[in-house]
């Protein structure tokens, strides 16, 4: 007899137990052998430690103390390691008093924890993001896994009833403001022909809220009879300020109630097109969304935010980001009447429209040239890799320097999402997700796809119409719909005074003719209040060779020799780049009127596609760039840089 092998032990790790924890470790269990290890306290903490050593994989729901203890095990005895983000473990706010980073003595453990993790899984792709900027590091180990819902259970089964129910699970006066309860109270006072039914808060707690005649409180309850509820109700309403996915609002979708929500964590990507998501704490929006959906009827406009979401909110999008586009040229207001262009009703002057890019430079070259021509022919049947790698094998570099610029483009999307993190961390709490952002020499569009998994619409522009193409086929192979692309120069930018809260700018200020007028222009068009980040390679760097032409000791030789230095060992064109020294930077940002600046050393890169023993070096012992960065500013690689417009 084949004696079967014992499958793989893992310990399952919860400070708290919840229906939904409890059923990840059931389907766990129906392939490996777990240990389930539900509780709080040294005992429990001791626990995890010896459950850790005996398992192959420790499983921890939410990132805790615990968590960290047991990653800490796995580091030592070498197991493996998943958490599991569920939104109270990646939240900050002290309004609120919610979340578990507002102690100061877990946030090291916290960061410990998520830094050393074999795999993270975020409920949500905000989740993801607030990961990164709590941590301050570049998230290469988490990736978006949505929570699961039994639809056999979660499913209509009873006529639909005029109610509006919502549940949250309030067991502390906390969790009041953290669930939105104060929001609803108030939205039910606006409606009261409407029967309003609470599932879930403490019997205890309700007395305190004064909930008007109109809204029942009704304790915890059994799924079973959560989902009488769910089936009778005709709408769900989820007004909280802070989620993560809630599991409340699918289970409710599921049983065909209409979901009303706010726009917090991934409630809008949940609720889609068939209900309406509203702004948090705007009890008044929540209202007239309630009633709205009670008739079916279109809700009223009451601004940004308050609109029915999905391919809706695209197109509101869209057009509120066209609303900021004027003619490089005079700055008059574009017509878009007209199929395949833009008009200028000042100037007159027409902008073609070259596959959904609008081409806006002052005065573009012949848009339908050789090189254009032929990356259209090829875009329907090639990916976005075979477009990159097809491009720079026509460039005719030298062998190592095509090599090096394919490593660049294949690495856009992880250098995009560390450009992300190092924003978010310059931009502090201020950053609105709900607005627009724009990317200055988005290329093939690397850092533009982070940016747009960030912010609710993106603005990509770059003087290159062949580069923005293959961004085009990026964003078309992510699925990325809140991408708007425009051929346009950095000099001339075709957009009003004011109209982005946060502009990022990679690798371009070295390429730009004129970088006075570059900074100048994102100056312009930078919001009040607003941050404005690039990264400027030093001409003087002492710690490798010249980036674009991988050459050493470019930027050392008088700038009118340095063509012919690169033609001679290289054979190819210098005569487009420009790299400037740290003086010179300084000098260009003091011209800036009006900016308050700041220049940070080199940042260690992951991305980089470069991995010399250098490289690794900085890597092992980070204390050295800081050394550097400090010493040695005028001669490391490179420099970031944040420009902040005063409100």
């Amino acid at each position: 007899m084949v004696r079967r092998p014992r499958a793989p032990l893992i310990a399952f790790i919860s400070a708290f137990p919840a229906p939904f924890i409890h059923d990840d470790a059931d389907t766990l269990c129906t392939e490996f052998r777990v240990e389930r290890l539900v509780g709080h306290g040294i005992i429990h903490a001791l626990r995890t430690a010896g459950a850790v050593i005996r398992a192959r994989v420790a499983f921890c729901w939410f990132a805790s103390v615990y968590a960290s203890i047991a990653i800490l095990t796995a580091v030592i005895f070498r197991r493996r390691s998943v958490i599991v983000l569920g939104g109270g473990d990646v939240a900050n706010d002290p309004d609120a008093h919610y979340g578990i980073w507002r102690s100061r003595w877990r946030r090291p453990l916290l960061r410990f924890a998520l830094t050393h993790a074999d795999v993270i899984l975020a409920v949500d792709d905000t989740l993801r993001v607030e990961a990164m900027k709590r941590a301050r590091y570049d998230g290469a180990n988490i990736d978006v896994l949505p929570t699961g819902f039994d639809a056999h259970f979660w499913k209509p089964g009873a006529p639909k009833e005029d109610f509006v129910l919502t549940v949250a699970a309030v067991r502390a006066p906390s969790r009041i403001r953290v669930k939105g309860l104060d929001t609803l109270i108030a939205a039910a006072r606006r409606l009261p022909h409407v029967r309003f039914i609470l599932v879930g808060l403490e019997p205890s707690l309700a007395a305190d809220l004064h909930p008007p005649a109109n809204l029942a409180c009704l304790g915890s309850m059994s799924r079973v009879e959560l989902l009488r509820f769910y089936q009778r109700a005709r709408i769900y309403c989820q007004p909280s300020r802070r989620e993560g996915l809630s599991n409340a609002l699918c289970e409710a979708m599921l049983c065909e109630c209409i979901p009303v929500a706010t726009d917090v964590g991934g409630t809008a990507g949940a609720v889609g097109d068939t209900g309406v998501v509203v702004p948090a704490s705007d009890p008044v929006a929540l209202a007239d969304a309630v009633d709205a959906a009670r008739w079916r009827r279109r809700l009223p406009s009451r601004g940004p935010g308050c609109a029915t979401r999905g391919r809706s909110v695209m197109r509101s999008r869209a057009v509120d980001s066209l609303r900021y586009i004027c003619c490089p040229l005079c700055g008059g207001t574009l017509d878009g009447g007209d199929p395949g262009r833009y008009r200028c009703a000042r100037c007159a002057q027409a902008f073609p429209v070259i596959r959904g890019i609008a081409d806006l430079r002052p005065r573009p070259p012949e848009p339908m040239g050789e090189d254009v021509t032929s990356i259209l022919s090829r875009f329907d049947h090639c990916s976005s890799e075979e477009l990159i790698r097809g491009g720079l094998g026509a460039a005719g570099l030298p062998s190592d320097v095509e090599d090096l610029h394919l490593g660049y483009e294949l690495l856009g999307e992880a250098r995009g999402t560390e450009r992300l993190e190092r924003i978010l961390r310059f931009a502090g709490d201020g950053v609105d997700p709900s607005g627009i952002a724009l990317d200055i020499g988005c290329g093939m569009g690397g850092s533009t796809h982070a940016l747009a998994r960030r912010f609710q619409w993106t603005v990509g522009i770059d003087v290159s119409l062949v580069k923005l193409i293959v961004a085009q086929k990026r964003c078309q192979e992510a699925g990325l719909g809140n991408v708007t692309l425009i051929c346009a120069s950095a000099e001339a930018l075709p957009f009003a005074d004011g109209a982005f809260p946060v502009i990022n700018a990679t690798d371009v200020v070295e390429h730009v003719p004129r970088p006075r007028l570059f900074l100048r222009e994102g100056y312009r068009v930078l919001q009040p209040g607003g941050c404005f980040c690039f990264n400027a390679p030093n001409r003087f760097n002492i710690f490798g060779p010249e980036p674009h032409v991988n050459l050493w000791g470019v930027g050392f030789m008088p700038r009118r020799w340095m063509p012919a230095y690169v033609r001679l060992f290289k054979g190819m064109d210098y005569t487009d780049k420009r790299l400037p020294s740290y003086r010179e930077l300084r000098r260009m940002l003091r011209e800036t009127p009006g900016s308050h600046y700041s220049i940070l050393g080199t940042a260690i890169r992951r991305s980089s596609p470069r991995k010399g023993w250098k490289h690794r070096l900085a890597f092992r012992f980070p204390v050295l760039v800081t050394l550097a960065n400090r010493w040695l500013k005028p001669f490391v690689p490179q420099y970031e840089v944040v420009v902040r417009k005063p409100k």
